[in-house]
């Protein structure tokens, strides 16, 4: 079951839960690691999957 994030713009966010243990690694290259498929898709995205995940791992690790 996956983790959802609420920032009150109306939309929900879903982590699941082998992502948000990545992000919880104190090494910050496994923590944003993303495979070809993810990375590939971000091209294509708006809001940047990787940016995201720099973000949150900022906020869980506060550095």
């Amino acid at each position: 079951m996956p983790v959802t994030l609420s920032f009150g713009n109306r939309h929900n966010y879903e982590i699941n839960h082998s992502r948000l243990a990545r992000l919880m690694s104190p090494d910050k290259e496994e923590a944003l690691y993303m495979g070809v498929w993810d990375r590939f898709k971000d091209c294509f995205r708006t809001h940047k999957k990787q940016e995201v995940l720099e973000v949150l791992y900022t906020l869980i690790h506060g550095c």
